[in-house]
């Protein structure tokens, strides 16, 4: 079954399945261009979203120590005055 394709304007173009299939199996010069700009930006983002993702467990990592110690001079204090009340 032929597809139909409206490009907006006046004309309809109508695509067979072996026309679809020589259109998408061409490897052109700038097919192989965007694909190679295409695999550059994936590993890009993915280099980026490594990073991005590290500085965030290094960060929670140094939240939750100062959280940590912040709890326990909280409580050593908390001792102290009932020890020591004034």
């Amino acid at each position: 079954m032929p597809i139909k394709s409206n490009t907006g304007g006046e004309k309809e173009f109508v695509y067979s399945k072996e026309d679809l299939r020589k259109i998408e199996g061409e490897e052109t010069e700038s097919t192989k261009e965007f694909k190679k700009a295409l695999e550059t930006w994936y590993e890009k983002n993915k280099a980026e979203k490594l990073w991005a993702d590290a500085k965030r467990k290094v960060l929670l990592t140094i939240l939750t120590r100062i959280g940590i110690a912040v709890l326990i001079l909280a409580l050593i204090f908390l001792l102290l005055r009932m020890l020591f009340p004034k």
